[in-house]
This record gives C-alpha cells, sequence and structure tokens, in this order.
C-alpha cells in the first residue's frame, strides 16, 4: 500500500468512525443527520477509490450502491444547514420529498444490485469501453443536484447577519461538508470522462477536508453539534453589548447539561468562555445578570444535581468519590457545598432518599 492509498482510504475510515461516535451521544435530530451524512461521504470515498484502482473488480457486489448513496449526500447537507440557520430539530414532511429521488433510484437499480458477481464485472469492463450512456445520464442528473443544493445552501447561509460569536467557526464547518458536494461533483465528472487523473486528485482532496473537517470537530464539538446561525442579534447593555444571548445561554446550557463539563475539576471561568467563544468578562455579565450567580454557584449547582442523583442511584459508591466525579476537587468543600444547599450531609441525604424509595 503506497502512501496514496494509505491517506485516501485512512480517510474514509475517519468520516465512519466520526458517524459512529456522534451515535454515542444524546440522539438528537442533527446527530442523526450528520452521522448518516458522514457515514455516506466515506462510503462514497471508499468506492471511489475501488473506481479508480480498478478493485471494484474484486468487490463487484457494491456496483451500483454509490447511485442512490450519491444522491443522498444533496438533501442530508440541506438539512444539516437547514439546522444551522433555523435551529430545526426534526423533520418536517417536505424534507422527505427531498429523498423520494433516492427511493425512485433505488427501485430503478434493484434488478441492477442484484446481478450475479461475473455479470456486474462484465457490465463494468464494457463501461470502461464507452457502453451503458444510460449510467453517465443517472451520474449527470446527480451532478445536477448537487449543483441546485450547493447554490441553495449556501443561499441560506448567506441571508443570515455576519457578527454572530460563532459565525466563522460554524460556517467554517459547514462548508467544509459543503466541500464533500463540490468535491463529489468532481468526482462524477471524473467518472463520466474516465479520468484516473482527476479521480485521484478529487480523493486526496476529499481526504484533506475530511482529515481538517475532524479536527474542527474535535475543537469546537458544540457548536458542530449545536451551534446556529440566528438572523439577528440581541443588544445588552455592559459586557453583553456584542453578545447574541439566546444562544450563547442555548449552548452554555448544551456545555453544561449534554457535555457535563462541570466533572472537569479544573473547570475555570476562563475555559467556560473560551469555550463558548466570549470573554471571561462577558460570561460572568451572563451569569449575574441572566442567572443571578457567580461562576461558583452556577457550576457547583451543577455539580450538587449531579451529586444528589448519584448518591440515590449508586448506594455502594463512596461519597468520596462521587464528590471527585461531578467535578469537586476536595471533599471538604463537596461537603460544604452539598449541605448549604440541601440542608443535609450527603451521607444524611443518601439514607433519608434510599429509606423513601425516591430518587432525586
Amino acid at each position: 500500500m503506497n502512501l496514496y492509498d494509505f491517506i485516501v482510504l485512512f480517510s474514509s475510515g475517519v468520516a465512519v468512525l466520526m458517524a459512529l461516535s456522534l451515535l454515542m451521544r444524546p440522539l438528537k435530530f442533527r446527530n442523526a443527520v450528520v452521522s448518516i451524512l458522514l457515514f455516506l461521504a466515506g462510503y462514497m470515498q471508499f468506492f471511489a477509490y475501488l473506481f479508480e484502482s480498478r478493485m471494484i473488480f474484486d468487490l463487484p457486489h457494491l456496483l451500483f450502491t454509490q447511485v442512490p448513496v450519491g444522491y443522498s449526500l444533496g438533501p442530508l447537507f440541506s438539512l444539516y444547514v437547514q439546522s444551522i440557520v433555523h435551529d430545526t430539530r426534526k423533520m418536517q414532511m417536505r424534507d422527505w420529498l427531498h429523498f423520494v429521488p433516492v427511493g425512485v433510484l433505488l427501485l430503478i437499480l434493484i434488478p441492477a444490485i442484484t446481478l450475479p458477481a461475473d455479470e456486474k464485472v462484465r457490465m463494468m469492463r464494457e463501461f470502461l469501453q464507452g457502453e451503458y450512456p444510460s449510467y453517465r445520464y443517472i451520474s449527470a442528473a446527480i451532478i445536477g443536484s448537487y449543483v441546485v443544493y450547493i447554490v441553495v445552501s449556501i443561499r441560506r447561509m448567506q441571508i443570515r447577519r455576519r457578527g454572530n460569536w460563532a459565525h466563522r467557526r460554524i460556517i467554517v464547518m459547514a462548508f467544509l461538508m459543503l466541500s464533500f458536494l463540490l468535491l463529489g461533483i468532481i468526482k462524477l465528472f471524473g467518472i463520466l470522462t474516465l479520468s484516473d487523473l482527476l479521480m485521484r486528485v478529487n480523493n486526496l482532496l476529499t481526504a484533506v477536508a475530511i482529515l481538517m473537517l475532524f479536527l474542527s470537530v474535535q475543537r469546537y464539538p458544540f457548536l458542530f453539534q449545536y451551534g446556529v446561525l440566528p438572523s439577528e442579534r440581541k443588544a445588552s447593555r455592559s459586557h453583553l453589548e456584542r453578545v447574541d444571548l439566546k444562544n450563547v445561554q442555548k449552548n452554555l446550557l448544551m456545555l453544561m447539561e449534554d457535555e457535563k463539563f462541570y466533572c472537569d475539576e479544573d473547570l475555570t471561568l476562563s475555559r467556560l468562555s473560551d469555550a463558548l467563544e466570549i470573554t471571561p468578562h462577558q460570561l460572568s455579565a451572563l451569569l449575574n445578570e441572566h442567572y443571578n450567580m457567580n461562576f461558583n454557584s452556577f457550576v457547583n449547582g451543577y455539580r450538587i444535581a449531579e451529586s444528589r442523583k448519584l448518591l440515590v442511584d449508586e448506594p455502594g459508591r463512596s461519597t468520596l468519590s462521587i464528590a471527585y466525579a461531578v467535578g469537586f476537587n476536595s471533599y471538604t468543600t463537596f461537603y460544604s457545598s452539598f449541605k448549604r444547599a440541601t440542608g443535609l450531609s450527603p451521607a444524611h441525604y443518601r439514607r433519608t432518599n434510599l429509606g423513601r424509595g425516591q430518587r432525586s
């Protein structure tokens, strides 16, 4: 295996692993859409490698599956853009209509997909010699659909005003995913023209796009999954004047409730504000003005709530272990914070709630 083979196959695997990692998180609309999109993008990268290297002759059963898969990328990306522009959380009837052509293609291609392997090998050899123009027409139709979805998606992102605190980072990740479609056009054009050079260049560019997306997701996972592009910025006085309050609050709750940032005992005002892409002064003002709390009270509130749950759900676990698990760096701090919040010691709280058979 040479370097080119390794890079292309590695990027395909990265896309699939990213898809699987999203399914391990709380299953939300965007997670599901992006997971399917990444999985299919990884599959298309793998299939393009097989086609360009002619290894498709060793795996002929995969022939024709790339057609409905390739078409699905456009509607799926459109759903992703819709989720970051309109904060969409479920599919509407009109969204399902975009996938009707996928079903039609599957019905048309079922006879071809189910052909014996030797028959598919024969058809592939004839296709490489210029036969089966209808397949080229289908590929051209997919290219046309790509163009439409790209134009519509770019338009949706452009109608949002710039200046959102997370705008640039969300746009970068969205356009990295958009590059899958742009490169898909080149990929299909390479198939239409049977240009191995064009397909090799495309495969490498797609690999770079996948790896860049992977790095971006590692740096800003919550933006990738939860960030939105609002149409307006709400003004306020003080440090919050340039902050989109609605979306900062939304992402703050996502970080605390879904990502459980409070479990990090080294969490500071500065680190949390960095994760939210706002300044420490802005985060402090947000907590004071909208939650009537300082940073420590806000974070410890989540830690106490989690510890109350663990004390009842895991009766065999020591209170010291629970204190560290929820983010406290000393048992003394945990004990005093817990008693101040509940009026009971951790041990007393556990005995009381276990005895009542309650879950807190």
